[in-house]
């Protein structure tokens, strides 16, 4: 089995005349892959169903959702639902599960939907500032909802410094098929599966964005191009705008301007 490391991974944002901007937001989605049910509960990944049948000892913690919480907000974008409620919980670190806040018990009327939960409004800083864990519980008796995905909307913000260039945060980029250290910035990947490494940059305008590119650590032993020649900037509309077809993993904008590169999405 191949190993394949890249190490320290960031993408450099250069801006003309230095002018700085913010985006929106970012999402970090929780695995639901690796989504585990507990007690009298069973989660079904091939049809992404969560169910519950009896009102204790029934909950699956939600993978990958972890850190400081404080201005988030946690989507769940569910599909069907029968039965009764099902509530959100979260474990700060050094505390137990924070259960049954207003504003976190979901009910069927929100079915084929997305349910908002500001978390600032339900926990406190503190609560916030260190999570452990987020678990979906159940409410009710019995019940089953889909959930076809959750993710945490987090404010996404860039700093510029005085030669106009912005570094994005390992913590802002969603690594699917790869594991990712949101600590150091390496990515680690074993096997042959496809893998990617995304940034969603909400609603951040680039029309003053002079360059964009990739910085590498080649130093990382057993080094192997991740990147390849399939690097996109893909717009809001989830459209592929411009792609890289060579390994120089930098991006110019064209002589008419970044054009419908304005808003990116990921």
């Amino acid at each position: 089995m191949v190993h394949k490391r890249l190490k320290s991974l960031m993408f450099l944002m250069l801006l003309l005349l230095g002018v700085g901007q913010t985006a929106q937001a970012t999402r970090v989605y929780a695995d639901l892959s690796k989504g585990i049910a507990i007690g009298n509960s069973t989660w079904e990944a091939t049809t992404n169903t969560y169910t519950w049948t009896q009102n204790s000892f029934a909950s699956m913690e939600l993978p990958g959702l972890v850190g400081d919480m404080r201005g988030n907000k946690l989507i769940l974008d569910l599909g069907t639902m029968t039965g009764g409620n099902f509530r959100v919980d979260i474990q700060p670190v050094g505390s137990d599960w924070l259960a049954n806040r207003e504003g976190t018990i979901v009910s069927p009327e929100y079915a084929n939907s997305q349910f908002t939960i500001t978390l600032d409004d339900i926990f406190t800083e503190e609560e916030l500032s260190n999570v452990k864990a987020i678990r979906v519980n159940q409410s009710s008796t019995n019940g089953s909802v889909v959930l076809n995905a959750i993710y945490l909307e987090k404010p996404f913000e860039l700093t510029f410094d005085n030669n106009g260039k912005a570094y994005i945060d390992p913590s802002d980029m969603i690594a699917t098929g790869m594991n990712l250290d949101r600590q150091t910035g390496v990515l680690t990947k074993t096997g042959t599966e496809a893998a990617s490494l995304s940034v969603d940059f909400g609603d951040m305008d680039f029309s003053n964005v002079a360059n964009i590119s990739v910085e590498v650590d080649y130093s990382s032993i057993g080094y192997t191009d991740l990147l390849k020649s399939n690097t996109q900037l893909i717009n809001i509309d989830n459209n592929a705008v411009q792609t890289w077809t060579a390994s120089r993993y930098s991006y110019n904008p064209p002589s008419e301007g970044w054009g419908d590169v304005a808003h990116v999405k990921s």
